[in-house]
């Protein structure tokens, strides 16, 4: 599994793109939650749901990015028979 985090601070929205590392089509079904760290050092989960916009399909979920810093993302993706986790960092300057 390929993962890609697409963060919008702007519109409060994290976008986590997923691919089979083979074949590199969209992964469709999977169970995908995140906790992440806030620059604050609080701890927020979030469920990603799935969705299509135009021609991408995304696990996404709005999250509060109005705090300047550092935002660590744990994502935990059970989909395929496996269970898969990613780490991602994101700077809100």
């Amino acid at each position: 599994i390929k993962a890609m985090l697409k963060v919008t601070p702007s519109k409060n929205m994290v976008d986590l793109i997923l691919e089979d590392a083979k074949t590199w089509k969209a992964i469709t079904e999977a169970d995908v939650n995140a906790k992440v760290q806030m620059p604050d050092g609080s701890l927020i989960e979030k469920k990603l749901t799935g969705m299509k916009m135009g021609e991408m399909f995304s696990f996404m979920n709005s999250l509060d990015m109005h705090l300047k810093g550092t935002y660590r993302f744990e994502v935990f993706v059970k989909g395929g028979g496996k269970d898969v986790q990613f780490n991602f960092q994101y700077d809100n300057k």
